[in-house]
């Protein structure tokens, strides 16, 4: 009867963890992109609505720089555009859950969205892909905003529920990944941005008039469920399956289109 193999030593795990946390660092290197197509692609669907709405109000006409600067669409605007409405989407408006992640009440929340957005993304898509980094995307902003309207929250626009549900799907594969990933970027996954989502909720409590809290909570909630399931493809031992990444931008893209069609068609 052979004996069983020794247990690895206590150098060799460690070696074997290093080299490991190597592979992941040059993957992760090797696909991060300074414009990286899925994330600049979502960041044009979110200015291009305020872009529409600035030519639709033209507030330099009656503001000059300071109106340009401090512009915020009028209630009415965003309703015709979009925005979700808890009674419109109850009457049956439901594409008004995807057409208002697109978009935003003013400059400042434009800004500070596709900041977000720039940031998060591509760290997604140097993890996950393009492909599998828009669903995410656009499941978290559906989340937060099934979220809002089962809370009762009157209206809500803004790319802050997918947001959340990035930052949500990043934390999660963090700590997942924990002994696999180098120094620097677990970091950045497990403080940089579990702080983000600490402070972002501390700031929504402390403005709770004006900040959806219930979007931020379903987009994140989303994010961390869905992790698990998402093909890396900065870990060496995972291959992900490019049909299955071409099918969930697909299916992310059809999601966007449904929303994007409801508020053309109006």
């Amino acid at each position: 009867m052979s004996r069983p193999p020794p247990p690895p030593s206590f150098e060799a795990v460690l070696l074997h963890r290093s080299m490991t946390q190597r592979a992941v660092e040059d993957r992760f290197w090797s696909f991060d992109r300074a414009l990286p197509p899925a994330t600049t692609a979502l960041i044009v669907l979110c200015l291009a609505p305020m872009a529409l709405l600035y030519a639709i109000e033209r507030p330099w006409e009656s503001g000059g720089l300071g109106g340009v600067l401090g512009y915020s669409p009028s209630t009415q605007a965003l309703r015709g555009m979009g925005g979700r409405v808890t009674a419109l989407v109850a009457q049956g408006q439901t594409w008004r859950l995807v057409s208002g992640i697109f978009l935003h009440g003013g400059l400042l929340h434009l800004l500070l969205n596709v900041l977000g957005v720039f940031g998060l993304g591509r760290l997604a898509e140097a993890i996950w892909g393009p492909g599998r980094t828009i669903l995410l995307f656009t499941l978290g902003g559906l989340g937060g905003a099934v979220a809002s309207q089962l809370a009762g929250v009157p209206r809500s626009v803004g790319a802050s529920g997918a947001i959340f549900g990035l930052m949500g799907a990043l934390w999660a594969f963090g700590l997942l990944q924990r002994a696999s990933l180098p120094h620097t970027l677990g970091v950045v996954l497990r403080r940089g941005v579990g702080g983000a989502i600490l402070l972002n909720f501390a700031l929504g409590i402390t403005l709770w008039i004006i900040v959806d809290n219930f979007a931020h909570l379903g987009g994140l909630i989303v994010g961390i469920v869905i992790a698990p399931f998402l093909q890396s493809r900065t870990l060496p031992w995972e291959r992900p399956n490019p049909t299955l990444g071409l099918l969930a931008g697909l299916t992310g893209g059809l999601i966007i289109a449904w929303g994007l069609i409801g508020a053309l068609s109006r």
